[in-house]
């Protein structure tokens, strides 16, 4: 004598859905109540759609002495759930010293760091060499929001320390450490972060990226070239007085470069990276997806792939700096082959 459940179809609505399971005895005994509806409350998923099981919402209906079918009953969370919601963005820092100087260069870009070892090692002071020892910070803007990206995510790793983690990035105004989203290294800022906690483990999450192209032969005047410009990187004139034509006039001599944002690792975002499905074998669960860049993912990772209808958690089998060959995929079957698809670290 055995009591066994069998779950039925889900009904109702997305914000209100139902299951019904069916709570019987094999040997065909008579139930108890209680020991029925405790069956059918563990066979019943925790979870629909992102309602959660209401344990007093459950229809009963009795089909026998044997077999009871209850309809379980889901909601989304109440007025008295707390959703969070936050959002930050970089402010403008004051500029002390580089995080890493770059050199001090000259006219047509000729590297004059020799000639100002002192002014390149105490990058603190804007100007003249005499301002450098004034003991004035320069503020330095943050590159203005050009590229805002959004998704809805259900997985684990919105957590309070990973919200803590990018909150502190963004502070920090850090930049590309590595090639994200097919940006070089020093060019890509992230200087936004919102999220908003639409239902329990239900996410929103909002990232603006400043972008800034290398530059080569920056001119700042007089014939004084910067050679090559990172994004993260700020300059200011070495200047000096000059007389002409009965003027005192000011004149750059030099400027100082260096870095004056730090670089951090992007791939702690856990954002999807852009991809496409280069290999799909016949039943749509296993497959390759070439990325645009390093992706983050090792082979010990499960990942989940999103698309345009459809989703697929898949076990990750080899990686490569580019590409992610997985298989035993659950969830939708495949797109198409060369279909356009994102793939991010699964953490369930």
């Amino acid at each position: 004598m055995t009591i066994k459940t069998a779950i039925g179809n889900v009904s109702g609505s997305r914000d209100a859905p139902s299951v019904t399971v069916t709570v019987f005895d094999d040997a065909h005994a008579t139930l108890g109540y209680d020991a029925a509806l405790a069956a059918a409350i563990a066979a019943a998923p925790a979870t629909v759609f992102g309602a959660n099981l209401k344990t007093a919402e459950i229809g009963i209906s009795e089909q026998s002495r044997d077999a009871i079918t209850f309809e379980m009953g889901y909601a989304r969370p109440g007025a008295n759930t707390l959703l969070r919601d936050n959002s930050v963005q970089t402010k403008s820092k004051k500029l002390y010293s580089f995080i890493a100087p770059v050199g001090v260069f000259g006219v047509s870009g000729a590297d004059e760091t020799s000639s100002h070892a002192n002014v390149k090692w105490k990058l603190d002071r804007q100007g003249s060499a005499a301002e450098f020892n004034s003991g004035k910070p320069v503020a330095v803007d943050p590159l203005a929001n050009s590229r805002n990206l959004r998704y809805s995510t259900s997985q684990s790793f919105v957590t309070d320390p990973y919200l803590d983690l990018v909150e502190d990035m963004v502070n920090r105004g850090v930049f590309n450490a590595a090639i994200y989203l097919g940006r070089s290294i020093g060019s890509l800022q992230l200087v936004s972060f919102s999220v908003t906690e639409n239902d329990v483990g239900d996410w929103s999450l909002g990232f603006g990226f400043g972008y800034q192209a290398f530059q080569t032969s920056v001119d700042v005047g007089d014939g004084v070239l910067i050679p090559e410009l990172r994004g993260c990187d700020y300059f200011w004139p070495i200047e000096i007085e000059t007389y002409s034509s009965d003027s005192i006039q000011p004149k750059v001599k030099a400027v100082v470069v260096g870095q004056a944002w730090p670089f951090d690792d992007f791939s702690q975002l856990n954002m999807p990276y852009p991809g496409q499905l280069t290999t799909r074998n016949g039943s749509g669960i296993a497959g390759t997806i070439t990325t645009l860049e390093g992706h983050g993912i090792t082979a010990s990772d499960d990942c989940i792939i999103f698309w345009d209808g459809g989703t697929q958690i898949a076990v990750v089998s080899s990686v490569t700096t580019t590409t992610v060959v997985f298989g035993s995929g659950t969830g939708d079957a495949l797109p198409p082959l060369d279909s356009h698809v994102l793939v991010a670290k699964y953490v369930p």
